[in-house]
């Protein structure tokens, strides 16, 4: 288990928050959390080069579960604990935690034989940074939080702020133990703010300001513009603005965040390994700090801006740049192309995404997620023989089908000026070659 610092990270890092217990004990349903977690995790490991997750969010059994079953995401190296720096290793830190839980060895010695690196983070600093944010909020009457505690009084937000204040080192718990008289909406916006705050510090102490930070926090049930919930977290992004995009160039009425879906952590190394010798990451994270660099101008210094309007604006921003970039790229792809129909490459894939939901099969209730009424009967008359099929491991168990998928990705060709196209053509590619012989 190697240190390493911030700068041998290089850019495009990520802080990744999904793992943290207190979120998840609020989770009654954690399959659901668990394909939540899985498509984002995806998204961030195509997007960005490293991602970060603190140490101790992954010694409860839920996270311990998760990357046992995907210890790729560990021993590649990809994905780096954060860990305090008063901690040796591993053992060191859940040894000190009060959980009697029956797998604390599996646990310990799982992440010391599979994580590769760890980088450190101070206690200090740390809660330091996180009061004084939290505080600045607390204290100024136009913030987000302040307009959203409908029934917290002058009286109440001075003792918050002389009890917060007064503790040397600021810890989340804090907040439940000094709101415990307030509403059940006034204590809830104060500990989703808090996670906000908490998880923005976190990546801020390491240096991982993503240009939309990971943190879902537009999407906070204390923030609505005109009824309506934004959100500009890195997975949205990813698969609202850059792959729906992309993808209706070629076929209309398919449900893009099944390809995600579709592809596992193997098939995401795989293109991953064929990405990193293009500018396709690099070209993606500009495009975003591009469209974001508004926002950072017009915010106050630590403080969250209350004005949300620019936040839609943003939004807006970034699909329009995104869309700019991909018009230029299909330019280039259909000069390429000009003797036969571009979208043609993508058939096959089209034929087989209009007929799934995912891999991950959610239940039946969540299906409206993702299909209209019209869908649902070509949907249940092939969802049962494909699942089946993958149950019984039949996409693509013959060697030498593997064997021959890999040839052909190892020879696919990621060319200057169209990154972004050829990249969800390869996604595309591998999700057909899985599926094409299980319908």
């Amino acid at each position: 288990m190697k240190i390493i610092t911030q700068n041998e990270m290089g850019c495009a890092k990520t802080f990744y928050t999904g793992f943290d217990p207190r979120i998840i004990q609020y989770k009654n349903n954690k399959e659901a959390l668990k394909i939540k977690i899985e498509r984002e995790m995806k998204c961030l490991l195509l997007t960005k080069n490293n991602i970060i997750c603190a140490a101790s969010h992954l010694t409860t059994p839920f996270a311990f579960d998760f990357f046992s079953l995907n210890p790729i995401l560990l021993n590649s190296g990809v994905v780096i604990p954060s860990l305090r720096s008063d901690f040796d290793d591993f053992h060191d830190l859940i040894n000190s935690e009060k959980s009697r839980s029956p797998k604390r060895k599996d646990i310990s010695n799982f992440y010391m034989d599979n994580i590769q690196h760890v980088i450190r983070w101070g206690l200090n600093d740390m809660s330091n940074q996180f009061r004084s944010w939290y505080l600045c909020e607390l204290s100024t009457p136009t913030s987000v939080l302040r307009t959203n505690l409908k029934s917290v009084d002058d009286l109440q937000i001075h003792y918050l702020i002389e009890k917060i204040s007064e503790q040397d080192i600021f810890s989340r718990g804090m907040i439940d133990k000094c709101s415990l008289n307030f509403t059940k909406k006034d204590r809830k916006t104060l500990r989703d703010f808090r996670e906000l705050i908490y998880h923005l510090t976190g990546a801020h102490s390491l240096n991982c300001e993503s240009a939309i930070p990971q943190e879902e926090y537009i999407d906070y049930s204390n923030v609505n513009i005109k009824k309506m919930n934004i959100s500009l977290s890195p997975c949205t992004i990813f698969i609202k603005l850059f792959l729906e995009e992309i993808l209706k160039y070629n076929f209309e009425n398919v449900h893009r965040a099944a390809i995600i879906d579709l592809l596992t952590f193997e098939d995401i190394f795989k293109i991953r390994s064929i990405i990193n010798g293009s500018k396709f990451i690099e070209k993606y994270n500009q495009l975003i700090k591009t469209s974001t660099e508004l926002l950072g101008r017009n915010e106050q210094e630590g403080s969250l801006t209350s004005d949300m309007n620019k936040i839609i604006q943003v939004s807006d921003d970034i699909k329009n740049n995104f869309l700019r970039e991909i018009e230029k790229e299909m330019h280039v792809v259909k000069r390429k192309n000009k003797n036969k129909n571009a979208g043609a490459i993508l058939y096959n894939t089209t034929v087989i995404l209009s007929s799934l939901v995912s891999l991950v099969f959610p239940p039946i209730g969540a299906l409206s997620l993702f299909f209209t009424v019209k869908d649902s009967i070509p949907i249940f008359s092939n969802i049962y023989g494909i699942k089946k099929s993958i149950k019984s491991g039949n996409i693509l168990n013959n060697k030498s089908d593997q064997e021959q998928l890999l040839k052909y990705l190892k020879r696919f060709n990621i060319e200057n000026g169209t990154e972004m196209y050829d990249t969800v053509r390869l996604m595309n590619e591998i999700v057909s070659a899985r599926l094409k012989d299980s319908i």
